[in-house]
């Protein structure tokens, strides 16, 4: 069983109402499917309407929306500012020898990017490195060789920060 590639996204229901959808997106097409709703009272406790969940209030959920806005795209997730500037600097010296850090830390980029939904993440390394599409795809390959970035699917966006990227970066735990 592959892993759960997960995305999640809420929304105002009329009346103080919040749902929130969890999605999967293992599926072959990786188009968004839910798994879990959480329906929950946005406001205080005491000001609960009467009845509390009421047939009313579940009618006002506009969840084919709300789905619809999931498969649109990726949820915006990205790396914090920190990192991608670290990354983005540490390439501008094309001579220099790279040290392990960085292409642990292109390897968490990608990581992330893939966790994320993105169908794309080469793509957007490249535009973060400012580099050639044919450059990025050298370094992830020094990435995964260096042990920072598991395999993926053959001819698909995968694998993940390793346990020795995350330890290269101090990281205790996946970062998503």
């Amino acid at each position: 069983m592959s892993a759960l590639r997960s995305d999640h996204r809420t929304q105002d229901v009329p009346g103080g109402w919040q749902i929130e959808v969890k999605t999967d997106r293992r599926s072959l097409n990786d188009r968004p499917a839910p798994y879990e709703l959480t329906l929950r009272w946005n406001s205080d406790r005491s000001s609960l309407p009467p009845g509390g969940i009421t047939s009313s209030v579940l009618r006002s959920i506009k969840l084919g929306e709300l789905i619809d806005e999931m498969q649109a795209g990726p949820a915006e997730i990205d790396l914090p500012p920190h990192w991608a500037q670290e990354l983005r600097a540490g390439w501008t010296n094309s001579r220099q020898r790279k040290d392990d850090r960085l292409y642990a830390l292109l390897a968490l980029a990608y990581d992330v990017y893939v966790r994320s939904g993105d169908r794309s993440p080469r793509q957007r390394l490249t535009a973060l490195m400012r580099c050639p599409r044919s450059t990025t795809d050298l370094r992830i390959a020094e990435a995964r060789a260096r042990g920072f970035l598991g395999t993926g699917s053959p001819g698909m966006p995968g694998g993940s920060l390793t346990e020795s990227g995350r330890k290269v970066l101090g990281l205790s735990s996946p970062v998503i």
